[in-house]
């Protein structure tokens, strides 16, 4: 990504949170909690990120069909040097046998879906020094989790 849009004084809590303030207007059948601990600044692509956070919650909204419950948390681990991103839902989960495809472009498994927004947010993820990955929310529901550096190798 282009340095120039990123700084490493940016607060990812104050960048994500209008986001999902956003969803709580749109989906007010869903309860959207979002929670985020003590952090140090992170180097990040603000459009980038919120893009990916997006597509979690769009899916999100759209896997509980309007009633459920989101929680977006935001970590640091100071051990690793990363931050963590996870978007919950306690809707229907992922099947096991979709997991090792979610993040493939083109596969979706709802109606009229692109199969492009989990490919999106890998590319992210992976444009930031990162990963994703998506696991079991218990006891129901499925959560997936964006961690990057807090400082990628070269952006010091």
């Amino acid at each position: 990504w282009s340095s120039d849009v990123c700084s490493s004084d940016l607060n990812l809590a104050e960048e994500l949170r209008p986001v999902v303030e956003t969803f709580r207007s749109v989906h007010p059948g869903v309860s959207w909690e979002f929670e985020a601990a003590a952090m140090p600044p992170v180097w990040f692509d603000p459009f980038q990120i919120r893009r990916a956070v997006i597509n979690l919650l769009e899916n999100a909204a759209a896997a509980l069909g309007g009633r459920g419950k989101v929680v977006v948390r935001i970590g640091h681990e100071p051990t690793l040097g990363t931050v963590r991103v996870s978007v919950r839902d306690d809707g229907p989960g992922i099947p096991a046998g979709d997991r090792d495809r979610l993040f493939e472009p083109y596969f979706s498994r709802q109606e009229g879906g692109t199969g492009l927004g989990l490919a999106i947010v890998s590319a992210i993820a992976s444009d930031h020094g990162g990963t994703v990955k998506v696991g079991d929310n218990m006891p129901t529901g499925a959560v997936f989790e964006i961690e990057f550096p807090v400082h990628p190798k070269g952006k010091e």
